[in-house]
């Protein structure tokens, strides 16, 4: 996916959470190549070595909105058919 909207370097996270307890988990890849190797607690990391630099009062992760996606249920229904 990253290749057809023309990134060449990006984080793939995963969080899975259930009642505040969970795991998450991060890497970086510099278009084929894995530049930060999965690592347990590493998104805030990861998104730093994309770029993403935090602000004052939250970490990267909330800097860049991800705190909104907290559920993907649905999110890319309209684009099964492509």
């Amino acid at each position: 996916m990253a290749k057809e909207i023309g990134l060449s370097e990006f984080a793939i996270i995963c969080t899975d959470y259930f009642g505040g307890v969970g795991e998450q988990i991060a890497a970086v890849y510099q278009g084929d190549t894995q530049k930060f190797p999965p690592s347990e607690d590493g998104i805030s990391n990861a998104l730093k070595e994309i770029g993403v630099k935090r602000s004052l009062f939250k970490d990267e992760f909330d800097t860049i909105g991800l705190g909104k996606y907290r559920n993907w249920d649905g999110l890319f229904d309209k684009y099964e058919d492509l």
